[in-house]
């Protein structure tokens, strides 16, 4: 249980320290006595730093927190219109910067099919456009796989789920993104 609320702070503070750098997930390994953590991000040059002096800043920091020799590996997402967390985090930071909500999952389902995948489906909700009632909108291209977003029977193995939700300023509730790739 100490572990489990170890990676929960340590997956909160990396994502934070991280906002900019398109973090798709992170995995938490343990191996005798040390941490090894696996970044899996679309932008690692961001993580990195310049001459490696974010990543060595944020080794001590996690070292600190989690009280073992800490190891970080960083992966590069080479496609991230294929990946849900991304496309689901940039739908959400389009949404905080006021763009117009239907154009970004239009934007976001067309990059997803044509960078190859073969279904893609987005669910937005909440004060959409800042108006006063409560909605929710979707938008799908190719092979979509279940008419509820819960329903996950009918998800092929490869289909990626995510969700993301656009600062509280924004007055907006968690973009929703389910892709399928050819893998």
């Amino acid at each position: 249980a100490t572990m489990l609320a170890e990676d929960l702070k340590v997956r909160e503070y990396l994502k934070k320290q991280l906002r900019n750098a398109a973090v798709s997930k992170v995995l938490i390994e343990r191996p005798a006595k040390n941490a090894r953590i696996t970044i899996y991000s679309a932008r690692p040059g961001v993580v990195i730093g310049k001459k490696g002096a974010e990543i060595e800043k944020l080794k001590s920091e996690l070292a600190a927190m989690t009280k073992r020799e800490t190891f970080i590996n960083i992966h590069e997402v080479r496609r991230p219109d294929l990946d849900g967390q991304l496309v689901a985090e940039n739908i959400a930071l389009q949404l905080e910067r006021r763009v117009a909500f239907r154009r970004a999952m239009k934007e976001a389902v067309s990059r997803g099919m044509r960078m190859g995948a073969q279904g893609i489906k987005v669910r937005c909700g909440g004060r959409l456009g800042g108006a006063a009632d409560v909605r929710r909108l979707s938008g799908s291209g190719g092979r979509t796989f279940s008419r509820r977003p819960d329903d996950v029977s009918s998800l092929p193995g490869d289909a990626a789920r995510a969700a993301a939700e656009p600062r509280p300023a924004a007055g907006l509730r968690a973009p929703f993104v389910r892709a399928a790739s050819r893998a």
